[in-house]
């Protein structure tokens, strides 16, 4: 019980010997729907200390007076049920009164929000709910949405339903935006406001794939010896599948010896992945693109190998995707390698070969050549590298 008072009114039966009435002021919370309890209390008592019983006790409040009885233990209330501020209230019992003064406080808010996330197009919506501070549900309630960012504002406003729920349908351009959720209080409540911040992402790109007779094609690549199939030394193949790589995702043809320069210069052992990362952010800086590249194992593409030559096939048909295969190439030395296209009906590989024949001392023709499935994952399998499957995607 919230706020109850005790007001000693000593009386008799015919004739008042003290006027001693004890009495304090108080405050209340206005929360007709859960707090309920809310009462001014008086005890009526005899000279002797005993509860006047039946007796009439006046309350006057705000203007208006109210009629109450005591029980059997003296006691008479008065439910309160005011706007917040603070009131005089005069008790009359028997011959004596006295004023008291009650003040009124709405009951604290919370709104439970989150920030949010979403990509341009997708169908999502900016929630809140909002309760009272011991959790219940506050319905019907007007709740303010306010969203802005630097060059705009625009404000909404919605009603909770009866789990204090309400909600904002997001309709954004690619940005970041502020949005306070804004309840303005009323007759019971105070008011609460939340900022948080909403994050719109530029739509992805749709992905186009590559599919024909259920055999998953590369989308570009350097696949002649003019075009620059084949490695220019025996030991650039690194370089030679980036090469591809960046064509595929972009339609640029950078040269070797560049992409070798990125790397710190390729020698005789070759590079490892992290040199290949490297060199994947200094062709984007170049040339302003955002391709991101991650090593994943060619085992967590499927339960076998035909779920994972199919899984590869997915992302090699791409247009946004190219695929560098990091194998132990004849099962005798690490091989970096591009594919042309994937054939489940055969079961077949087919490789863009960096190696080959040699146009001169250094740089070799490069070739098409069919291998096996079972041929390609045991290259993978004995791979220098745990992950040996390298994603760039743009």
């Amino acid at each position: 019980m919230i706020g109850i008072l005790v007001f000693s009114i000593v009386a008799s039966n015919a004739t008042i010997t003290h006027n001693n009435i004890l009495s304090c002021d108080c405050t209340f919370n206005e929360d007709r729907s859960v707090d309920s309890d809310n009462f001014f209390t008086v005890n009526v008592i005899d000279d002797f200390g005993n509860p006047c019983k039946n007796t009439k006790v006046i309350f006057t409040v705000n203007g208006k007076n109210y009629t109450r009885y005591t029980n059997s233990y003296g006691l008479a209330k008065l439910k309160i049920r005011l706007k917040e501020g603070t009131y005089k209230i005069t008790t009359k019992a028997l011959k004596d009164s006295d004023s008291n003064f009650i003040k009124i406080q709405n009951t604290d808010t919370l709104l439970k929000t989150t920030d949010m996330v979403m990509t341009k197009g997708e169908n999502k919506s900016f929630e809140s709910t909002l309760t009272n501070k011991k959790g219940k549900h506050i319905q019907n309630a007007t709740i303010k949405y306010k969203v802005y960012n630097s060059t705009w504002s625009k404000t909404y406003t919605v009603k909770s339903n009866k789990y204090g729920y309400s909600s904002l349908k997001i309709k954004l351009n690619p940005g970041n935006y502020t949005i306070e959720t804004i309840f303005p209080g009323n007759n019971h409540y105070k008011p609460k406001t939340v900022k948080n911040i909403i994050t719109v992402n530029k739509p992805l790109p749709k992905v186009v794939k590559h599919i024909r007779n259920n055999i998953y094609f590369n989308f570009r690549s350097l696949y002649t010896t003019k075009m620059g199939l084949g490695q220019d030394t025996s030991y650039w193949c690194s370089c030679n599948a980036l090469q591809q790589s960046f064509y595929h995702l972009t339609g640029k043809k950078v040269s070797e010896s560049t992409i070798s320069s990125w790397m710190g210069g390729v020698g005789k052992k070759g590079a490892g992945h992290d040199q290949i990362n490297v060199a994947v952010e200094k062709f984007n800086k170049k040339y302003d693109t955002n391709i991101k590249i991650k090593w994943i194992t060619f085992s967590g593409l499927g339960n076998n190998r035909q779920e994972r030559f199919d899984a590869l096939g997915d992302l090699l048909c791409r247009e946004n995707t190219a695929l560098i295969i990091h194998d132990k190439y004849r099962y005798n030395y690490g091989h970096y390698e591009s594919l042309e296209n994937i054939n489940p009906n055969k079961n077949k590989v087919y490789v863009l070969n960096s190696l080959g024949k040699k146009l001169d001392s250094q740089a070799y023709c490069g070739y098409l050549e069919y291998r096996s499935f079972a041929d390609m994952s045991g290259y993978i399998a004995y791979s220098p590298a745990y992950s040996s499957v390298g994603v760039l995607t743009c």
